[in-house]
């Protein structure tokens, strides 16, 4: 059988798309900006209920950090929101982001465990340090 040209190159793209799977890889603010919507943390119901994003068995927290533009891959979603990781980490993830507008990401790290019912996951403790620190495992009983 003899592909003509134009029949080789529709076949190479076709394969290239089912090889890269259901990850979507995203580099720089154009094309964040275009096609991934911003979330106002404020206004996301496990911000303000002080819950952990729950995402691949591990709970997860905001940081006080924030990063401009950086290249992503889509791993999931929490509550509706979109989750995404840094495209040179590959599972288990040490990080996971979420647009927050203007080319700005959240940054999320893992807690140490999944926090029981009741506990206070705003606190601290449960923070990592960001430069390497170990995890605390301290928690607030309300």
């Amino acid at each position: 059988m003899r592909f003509h040209g134009s029949a080789v190159v529709g076949l190479a793209l076709v394969l290239s798309a089912a090889a890269c799977g259901s990850r979507d890889r995203t580099e720089g603010a154009g094309a964040v900006q275009d096609t991934i919507p911003a979330y106002n943390p404020d206004t996301l119901a496990w911000v303000k209920q002080s819950r952990p994003v729950v995402f691949d068995d591990r709970g997860w927290l905001r940081t006080d950090e924030t990063v401009s533009d950086p290249s992503v891959t889509r791993v999931g979603q929490f509550e509706g929101m979109v989750l995404y990781a840094p495209a040179n980490e590959s599972p288990p993830y040490q990080h996971l982001l979420f647009p927050v507008g203007d080319g700005r990401w959240q940054m999320l790290e893992p807690i140490s465990r999944l926090p029981e019912p009741g506990v206070d996951t705003a606190a601290a403790g449960n923070r990592r340090i960001p430069g390497g620190g170990a995890p605390h495992s301290r928690h607030i009983r309300h």
